[in-house]
């Protein structure tokens, strides 16, 4: 995840996720830091595959990127 803050790895986070296919148009997901990365952090997930996760995925933006 691109990000400008300077995170601790295990810190607790919140990513909104904003996507028009979701019912109530935003969903928050509460993450983990597990790595530091040059551009951002690398995170997972508190609960195994978040609803507005595979949401994400199966957006048309997201599969034409692949």
């Amino acid at each position: 995840m691109k990000s400008e803050h300077d995170f601790r790895l295990n810190t607790l986070i919140e990513v909104i996720i904003s996507l028009p296919l979701l019912a109530e148009g935003r969903a928050k997901v509460k993450a983990h830091v597990t790595r530091k990365l040059n551009e951002g952090v690398a995170i997972e997930w508190c609960e195994f595959a978040p609803h507005a996760v595979k949401e994400l995925l199966r957006s048309p933006e997201v599969a034409d990127a692949r």
